[in-house]
């Protein structure tokens, strides 16, 4: 056994440079979210990896395939457009190619008001011009301006046979985004559902001579794979599908169904290679993270060779230097846009950081003794205490602004696929930039009084759509404070040392997270019975959520902290309202 796993140490440590690769290195890159603290590092390594395939096929192809949600809000800086989208520039720049999907995110965390679109606009029309193909065929009713920028797919020159690659962005891209319907008919009518676009598409590409399609879509590996689960609907276009590769989920997927792979890369800095060879044949898959995180594999049995990035791959480089280092200067002397002074905070100290090598270089506002191990995917399989304490936040928001909440229970919901950090916060210094990161938009929270039968149907109705969404019973999105409990298809509240039912008829005071405060304007999900309640009724108040968490959050984890370091393990649920941090009627 331990000759075995000396062997596997070997072949992972040897890494690149002991595959024989074939003609084209994909490198399939999904849910960057412009993480500025890790994009030079990632553009880095491609670039390594990229030179090192080209130094053994001088001739091969090397395809940079960004499958969705590279930008997102934090990387707007200035009137330029996204920062982040700069690393494409710099990959055209060394002659690969780049193709390109649009996300959910992907400029979209902008649109609220009028005109918002052209920033999705100029994007686009940007990246387009530095040579990148952008793929998005299941849009519908496009327009003369988005058929501009549009490629119907990717053909791979030197690969036998005729193998294209093909793109699709989420089907459920406008209630998933900040994209009004009035904003998307600007650009398209619809998105369609990814077997009727299959069925539009591949008779016409099989007439033309294709005999192989990759697909990527921005959406989950289990949407994804459910596509590869239809063997007959497939069959009919007799075009194979080796390698569908998912995005979205923030997930690592690596799993065959059939003779497909189902590939899914996960975010925040990883990324898949693979090696199409010159019969089409997709082999050597590695998964590579700049993350110290450990992957999520998820389904079946693990097919990666698991990569590491070697030291000489995230140097200091030209790349950091010529990318990042001419904002020095203007961050400096504040002149950045109006849209990027609101978030100027968290944005230029980000930056700066870089720059000065001083990361996160913001004032501390709480220091931890103890790890909060919880990430954001614990909160995707119930309710967990990280999201407890994010609830936590919006309650003591609600009793630092609502008088009349005194002695009274205050109900508070997060939506758990807004925690935007994937990595534990390790112990030591928190600084305001990490919290501000925690939820890199400028949305707002609000608050509301309803009545209990109300908020019981807006929590389940949420609960419920999830379950829809996700696929999955066990998972659920609402995390709500502690002193808020699901029980027997109940909501109850606990008032002294007890728990009892939410009265169907009282008013309560209640906050809700910024993702779920945008039913007031129809966005988000749309759920029905959010919209019902919530459309065009303004909050009694609302506040950016990030001021929230930064005013808010430090006492609950230093309370957390102390918690831990009594007990020496994880706080249970049934705890968490029996400390003195968490007793209804508690003022700050």
């Amino acid at each position: 056994m331990f000759l075995v796993r000396y062997i596997f140490l070997l072949f992972v440590l040897i890494g690149f440079s002991s595959v024989s690769w074939g003609r084209v290195l994909l490198i399939q890159w999904t849910d960057a979210h412009s993480t500025l603290h890790t994009m030079s590092r990632q553009i880095y390594a491609i670039d390594q990896m990229a030179q090192e395939f080209k130094a053994q096929h001088p001739d091969g192809e090397v395809v940079v395939y960004i499958i969705g949600d590279f930008t997102s809000i934090n990387a707007y800086v200035d009137d330029e457009g996204w920062l982040s989208i700069r690393a494409i520039k710099l990959l055209r720049k060394r002659g690969y190619t780049v193709l390109f999907t649009p996300g959910n995110h992907d400029a979209f965390d902008w649109v609220g008001k009028p005109g918002d679109i052209k920033l999705f606009i100029d994007q686009m029309q940007k990246i387009q011009k530095w040579g990148v193909k952008i793929l998005a065929e299941n849009l519908t009713g496009r327009s003369l301006l988005m058929d501009s920028f549009l490629s119907s797919s990717y053909p791979l020159e030197t690969v036998k046979p005729v193998t294209h690659i093909v793109g699709l962005t989420l089907s459920r891209l406008i209630n998933h985004s900040n994209l009004y319907e009035e904003e998307a008919r600007i650009l398209f009518n619809g998105v369609e559902n990814y077997n009727q676009t299959l069925e539009r598409v591949l008779p016409e590409m099989r007439r033309k001579g294709v005999e192989r399609v990759i697909l990527g879509v921005h959406d989950s590996h289990i949407k994804v794979s459910d596509i590869a689960r239809d063997q007959d609907f497939l069959q009919i276009f007799g075009i194979e599908i080796p390698v569908m590769m998912a995005a979205h989920d923030h997930l690592v997927a690596s799993y065959k169904v059939g003779e497909t792979f189902i590939l899914d890369a996960g975010s925040y800095g990883s990324f898949n290679v693979i090696d199409i060879s010159e019969n089409g044949e997709a082999s050597n898959i590695q998964h590579i993270s700049i993350s110290s995180q450990v992957p999520r594999y998820v389904g079946g049995k693990d097919i990666f060779r698991h990569g590491t990035i070697r030291k000489n791959w995230v140097t200091e480089s030209d790349v950091k230097n010529s990318w990042l280092k001419k904002y020095e200067k203007k961050i400096k002397r504040n002149s950045l846009s109006p849209e990027a002074q609101g978030i100027r905070t968290s944005i230029a100290q980000t930056i700066e950081g870089l720059i000065t090598g001083k990361p996160n270089g913001s004032r501390v506002v709480v220091t931890l003794e103890n790890d909060v191990e919880e990430t954001k995917f614990s909160m995707q399989y119930g309710r967990s205490r990280l999201g407890e304490m994010m609830a936590e936040t919006l309650a003591r928001w609600v009793r630092s602004v609502f008088h009349g909440a005194e002695g009274r229970p205050v109900i508070a919901m997060f939506n758990s696929s807004a925690y935007r950090v994937e990595e534990p916060i390790p112990k030591g210094p928190v600084t305001e930039v990490a919290l501000r990161e925690m939820y890199p938009y400028k949305t707002e929270a609000s608050f509301h009084q309803l009545k209990g039968k109300v908020i019981e149907r807006l929590y389940f109705a949420l609960r419920r759509d999830y379950i829809l969404r996700s696929g999955n019973k066990n998972r659920y999105s609402p995390q709500i404070n502690p002193e808020v409990r699901e029980f027997q298809n109940r909501l109850q509240v606990r008032v002294g040392e007890h728990w009892t039912n939410i009265n169907e008829d009282e008013v309560y005071p209640v906050a809700f997270g910024p993702w779920l405060s945008q039913h007031i304007f129809g966005q988000s999900y749309r759920i029905e019975e959010w919209l019902e309640v919530l459309e065009g009724k303004p909050s009694l108040v609302s506040k950016g959520f990030q001021e929230i968490l930064v005013e808010f959050l430090p006492e609950i984890l230093k309370a957390n902290d102390q918690a831990m370091s009594q007990s020496k393990t994880f706080p249970l649920e049934s705890d968490l309202c029996q400390s003195n941090l968490f007793k209804p009627g508690d003022q700050l």
